[in-house]
């Protein structure tokens, strides 16, 4: 499959850091049922322990503006660069269950250290999946780099595969109003671009 660009050194490790700070990694407590009226509670053996929760795929972030939708470059490659941010999958058990976003810049304490800047719910998670499926499905190449491509002007996210001064684009999300590109399919950038086009921008 295209890979993925490799965190700088250490950072992994600084952000799961500062996840846990938000006891955003800490387990989830074991619910146990009520008894019925008049029983004890009394569970039997351990309590099953929840699948610990694990930082897993980092994307690269890049951007597209509105005049490089209209205006596609003629190599990719040199334009969608790593911003510096980065979009993270949060596991447990397997299942992408939240993300996360951080940048590479100083931290919010003016030091040096990565920052964390997003995290929530992955309520798009099987948009995710489904768009990283038709990756590893369509691009075997180990020469292929993919990213997080984020298109703010349309409120659209894709994962980009770049290449030999070519590059793909396969759709994560978009407003719900937009009917011109697919999901589970993998486009030229062009065509992607050209089909974006047609839809209404901020």
């Amino acid at each position: 499959m295209a890979k993925l660009d490799p965190l700088p050194k250490g950072m992994a490790k600084t952000l799961v850091g500062q996840m846990a700070g938000l006891s955003a990694l800490a387990s989830p407590a074991v619910l146990v049922p009520a008894p019925p009226k008049g029983k004890t509670a009394v569970p039997k053996g351990k309590p099953k322990k929840a699948a610990a929760s694990k930082l897993k795929e980092s994307f690269a972030i890049c951007m597209a503006t509105v005049d490089q939708v209209f205006n596609p470059p003629a190599d990719p490659t040199t334009v969608f660069q790593s911003t510096g941010r980065w979009h993270h999958l949060i596991r447990s058990g397997g299942k992408l269950t939240q993300y996360a976003q951080s940048s590479e810049a100083k931290g919010f304490d003016g030091g040096g250290t990565p920052a964390l800047t997003q995290m929530g719910a992955a309520h798009n998670g099987a948009d995710v999946e489904a768009a990283i499926d038709c990756v590893e499905k369509e691009f075997q190449g180990d020469h292929q780099i993919v990213r997080w491509l984020e298109i703010p002007a349309y409120y659209v996210t894709a994962l980009i595969v770049l290449a030999e001064k070519q590059a793909h684009a396969v759709l994560v999300s978009q407003p719900p109003a937009f009917t011109h590109l697919k999901k589970n399919a993998a486009y030229t950038l062009k065509e992607f671009f050209k089909q974006l086009a047609k839809e209404t921008h901020t």
